[in-house]
C-alpha cells in the first residue's frame, strides 16, 4: 500500500507525452530489456475474463487482492477496484526490487536511503517506476504504460475526477497484469558488471570514479588510492558513454601522481585500465589534458610531467592520425618534463589571472 502524500504524487503527475520523453532520455538497456519484453504474460480478454487474467499472473504474486477487486466491481465501485489493483502493482514492484537488490535502487540519483524492504514505502510511485526502469526491471514500454496507469489512478481517486470509463478501466486492469503482475522478477546481477543495465552501470562507474578522485585529492593518497583503483578496475570492460570523462579523469590523474610521486599499490590497476582505453577514451583524455584545470595544476611539476610522457607513449597506438589529440601527443612527446611543467605553469598562472 502506498503511504506517500498524494500532493507529492500530484507534483510528479505529468501528461503521458512528457513521461515518454523522459523515458527516451534514460539509457537503453539492450538485451536485458529484450528479455523483459519476452517475459510478459500473454493476457487475453478483459477484466471479466478472470480465468485468463489469473492464469497470466506470476505464481509468487499473492492473489488475495483479486477477491477485493471482484467485489468492488460487483458493487460498481470501479475506482476502489482500480486503487486495489494499483496497490497490487506497487507491492509486486517492491518484491521485484527486493529480489534484485535494494542497494541498486538506492544507488540511483534522487533516491532515498533504502536499507531494508520497509524503506520502500518512502519511495513515491513515480520514483519506483523510474528506478525499476533504470535498473532494468521494466522496459521502456512497460515504464510508460505503467506510469499512465499511475496517473490514471491518481486522477480517478481525486475529488475532481469524472465517472470512470469502463473500457478504460478494462484496459487498466489488463495493462497492470501484462506489464507488471505477469512479469517474472529478475535475479541480482552479482559481480558480473556485463549483466548490469547501463543506467545502473553508469551510476556505479561514476561513484567509483569519484571515490578514486577523492582518495587522490585526500590525505595519504598513495595508500588510499589502492582500494578505489581496484574497485574501479572491475568496470573497465564496459564504460557507459555518459561517464567516460569522469572515468578517464580519475584513472589518468592518479597515474600522473603529484610532485611527490604516485601510488605504487594503485599503479597495476591504473595501467591495466589505461591499456584497455579505446579510441573514445583516449580522445576524452586529450580533451581533459587541454581543458581541465586539475591537469594544469598537476602538470606544473616535473614528476607528473615525466609520467605524462609515459602515458602518451602507452596510448600512442590508439591516437587518431589527425586532429588535436595527435597534435598534443606529438608536442608533449617532444618536450622535456621541465619544459612541460613550465608550459602548464604559464597556462595556470594565466588562468588564475583572468579569473
Amino acid at each position: 500500500m502506498e503511504t506517500h502524500d498524494q500532493a507529492d504524487e500530484a507534483q510528479r503527475a505529468q501528461p503521458l507525452e512528457v513521461m515518454q520523453d523522459e523515458a527516451d532520455g534514460f539509457p537503453g538497456v539492450g538485451g536485458i530489456l529484450a528479455v523483459r519484453r519476452q517475459s510478459r504474460g500473454q493476457v487475453h480478454g478483459d477484466y471479466k475474463d478472470w480465468n485468463s487474467l489469473e492464469a497470466a499472473i506470476q505464481p509468487d504474486v499473492p492473489k488475495e487482492f483479486l477477491k477485493d477487486v471482484k467485489q468492488a466491481i460487483s458493487a460498481n465501485m470501479l475506482k476502489v477496484a482500480m486503487k486495489t489493483m494499483w496497490d497490487a502493482v506497487i507491492g509486486d514492484l517492491h518484491r521485484k526490487v527486493e529480489l534484485f537488490g535494494l542497494q541498486h535502487l538506492s544507488a540511483l540519483p534522487g533516491m532515498p536511503r533504502i536499507e531494508q524492504p520497509a524503506d520502500l514505502v518512502h519511495v513515491s510511485s513515480y520514483d519506483l517506476l523510474r528506478g525499476a526502469f533504470q535498473i532494468g526491471l521494466l522496459d521502456e514500454e512497460s515504464f510508460v504504460t505503467l506510469d499512465y496507469c499511475r496517473q490514471l489512478t491518481l486522477f480517478q481517486t481525486s475529488k475532481e475526477s469524472e465517472p470512470l470509463d469502463r473500457l478504460e478501466f478494462a484496459n487498466f486492469i489488463k495493462n497492470c497484469v501484462k506489464y507488471a503482475l505477469s512479469v517474472k522478477g529478475m535475479l541480482p546481477p552479482g559481480d558480473d558488471v556485463k549483466k548490469f543495465p547501463p543506467g545502473l552501470l553508469a551510476t556505479y562507474v561514476q561513484r567509483a570514479s569519484q571515490k578514486l578522485l577523492d582518495a587522490h585529492n585526500g590525505p595519504n593518497n598513495f595508500t588510499n588510492e589502492v582500494r578505489p583503483a581496484e574497485d574501479l578496475a572491475k568496470f573497465q570492460h564496459a564504460i557507459p558513454a555518459d561517464v567516460r570523462r569522469n572515468y578517464v579523469k580519475a584513472v589518468t590523474l592518479c597515474f600522473l601522481g603529484n610532485p611527490y610521486g604516485f601510488s605504487y599499490g594503485a599503479a597495476p590497476y591504473l595501467m591495466e585500465m589505461i591499456d584497455r582505453f579505446d579510441v573514445d577514451l583516449v580522445a576524452e583524455f586529450f580533451v581533459l589534458l587541454d581543458s581541465d584545470p586539475d591537469f594544469r595544476s598537476t602538470l606544473m611539476s616535473s614528476r607528473p610531467a615525466e609520467r605524462l610522457k609515459q602515458l602518451i607513449n602507452r596510448l600512442r597506438s590508439k591516437i587518431s592520425e589527425d586532429g588535436d589529440a595527435r597534435h598534443l601527443a606529438d608536442r608533449y612527446a617532444s618536450l622535456s618534463p621541465e619544459q612541460i611543467g613550465t608550459e602548464f605553469a604559464k597556462r595556470r598562472i594565466k588562468e588564475l589571472a583572468s579569473a
